[in-house]
């Protein structure tokens, strides 16, 4: 009986970890999507060569993908040990404020480039 409780307990903190991280990964692409638009027009304001854009586009792309990618498997781990220490939510509401922070941040300076220099 108490390993079936053990069990139960180890299947809800890895379910409740791989929530929270979906929740983390949409989020997050999100921010990957936002800042890959404000690098394409920051690189048109800043001059620099046509022939250099698609480069440093699939450059920022990729390297986005992968903190990304590395962001989501290393936040699934941290709320499956918050569960245990009962911080979950407390965890999740830390990394969505942050996330969303930074997609509200990136989209409005890119809003502000487009208003003011006609991009």
């Amino acid at each position: 009986m108490n390993l079936d409780l053990e069990l139960r307990k180890k299947v809800l903190a890895q379910v409740l970890s791989y929530i929270s991280a979906g929740v983390t990964a949409v989020i997050g692409a999100l921010n990957w999507f936002a800042i890959r638009e404000f690098q394409r027009i920051l690189v048109v304001y800043v001059g620099v060569s046509p022939w250099a854009w698609r480069a440093i586009d699939l450059f920022t792309f990729m390297i986005l993908g992968i903190l990304w990618l590395c962001g989501v498997y290393l936040s699934q781990d941290y709320y499956e040990k918050g569960y245990w220490k009962a911080e979950l939510l407390k965890r999740l509401l830390t990394i969505t404020g942050v996330q969303l922070f930074v997609l509200l941040v990136f989209y409005y300076i890119t809003y502000i480039i487009r208003l003011r220099f006609g991009i």
